[in-house]
């Protein structure tokens, strides 16, 4: 009877061991999976807004404006600065 009682308790703990490592490695994939897809949400939506609102550059005097990245960042650059 002492011996069933043992051996019922240690299959307890080795189920609820077993059941916490899995549990740890369940919340461990699902915070990495998650930071990936908001990192990836993220960066897709940076890129679909900068098309519609304009990018912002940031001089170390001034913060510029531009609808297209190259030509105004350039043209309004070298009217303000020359």
């Amino acid at each position: 009877m002492m011996v069933a009682r043992l051996v019922a308790v240690l299959a307890f703990f080795d189920f609820f061991r077993q059941l916490v490592n899995l549990s740890i490695f369940t919340i461990c994939f699902t915070f990495s999976f998650a930071a990936i897809f908001t990192s990836e949400l993220w960066r897709r939506a940076k890129r679909s807004l900068g098309r519609y609102t304009g990018h912002i550059k940031i001089n170390t005097e001034r913060l510029y404006y531009s609808s297209t990245p190259n030509l105004r960042y350039l043209t309004l650059h070298s009217v303000t600065e020359g």
